[in-house]
């Protein structure tokens, strides 16, 4: 660490970043900035920050983890011998066995801070929201294409059983005792644009969508629409970021009892042609929450027994 003091008292663990090479600046930010991305809360304009919280080290409910390596290399085991499990469920229709993940959840959707050329348009807000605020989906552990463990594959057709998660991908993650045997880790990954389930950062971490060039094509196309110049590579951007999981975990068994996951992706579609009106532009927020273990009453509703 170059010369630095500090006016108070010490701050021992305060993570610390060089200058970068050729800056000239009285102060320079952390290269990973935003650590919470600008559009994180529904009720603000924006959220402006440069903290870092340090990890602390110590022993959390009898297992000891002295940095971020060792808290991922935790969660990736607990992820592993969670989801490893499986369990019979009966179709109470069609009576049918079914061998689905012993732990599952539910997948909600919402889509708000719609922007229409810059400007917010509250109406596609509730009109979105009208459409898929009711859309719930069962899931596994993310990422997870399917509930069936011999389905659940990335795009390759590669297994997503096992967690591919790497301390690299992470670019916050803080852990709390809750006393009673558990532990809970909050974890937030690294951004990324266009992100594909287990391929990257988001993907190790959250259910990503994959590749939307094509799909927003079709789309263009249904609704007469083309795209003013370019194509969907240049003009369709999905901002991965400020997604975050909180996962609570059992030391004895080292499996996953609870858990939010919750993504975030910023999209912006530019330079589209619509009903004659050309390089229309539009933002949108997209928000998936990956809630563990699914309600009682939402597995009821299922139409699913648990043998």
């Amino acid at each position: 660490m170059s010369n630095l003091k500090i006016m108070g008292p010490a701050l021992p663990d305060m993570p610390w970043e060089e200058r970068p090479a050729g800056s000239k600046e009285v102060m320079w930010r952390y290269s990973a900035n935003p650590i919470i991305g600008r559009d994180a809360l529904s009720t603000s304009n924006s959220v402006f920050n440069s903290a870092v919280v340090p990890f602390k080290k110590g022993k959390y409910a009898g297992v000891q983890l002295n940095t971020t390596a060792d808290a991922v290399r935790y969660y990736v085991k607990a992820y592993n011998a969670t989801k490893k499990e499986t369990a019979k469920y009966q179709n109470k229709e069609t009576d049918e066995i079914l061998t689905y993940y012993k732990l599952l959840g539910v997948k909600t959707l919402s889509a708000d801070n719609v922007y229409i050329n810059g400007g917010r348009n509250k109406f596609m807000d509730s009109y979105l929201d009208s459409m898929i605020s009711d859309t719930k989906v069962g899931t596994g552990l993310p990422p997870c294409t399917a509930v069936e463990k011999s389905e659940d594959t990335d795009l390759n057709g590669k297994s997503l059983v096992t967690s591919r998660l790497r301390d690299t991908d992470v670019q916050t993650l803080s852990i709390k005792d809750n006393k009673n045997g558990t532990v809970t880790l909050t974890i937030k990954p690294k951004s990324v644009q266009m992100s594909s389930p287990g391929a990257d950062a988001q993907g190790r971490f959250f259910s990503t969508l994959g590749p939307m060039y094509d799909t927003f094509d079709q789309m263009l196309k249904q609704n007469g629409g083309k795209w003013t110049t370019g194509n969907a590579k240049k003009n369709l951007h999905m901002n991965y970021t400020g997604g975050t999981g909180t996962i609570t975990i059992n030391t004895s068994s080292c499996k996953i009892t609870k858990a939010t996951y919750t993504m975030r992706v910023n999209v912006d579609v530019q330079h589209v042609t619509v009903s004659g009106m050309k390089d229309q532009r539009v933002q949108l927020r997209i928000t998936t929450k990956d809630t563990f273990p699914m309600s009682k009453e939402l597995f009821d509703s299922s139409n699913l027994e648990r043998l």
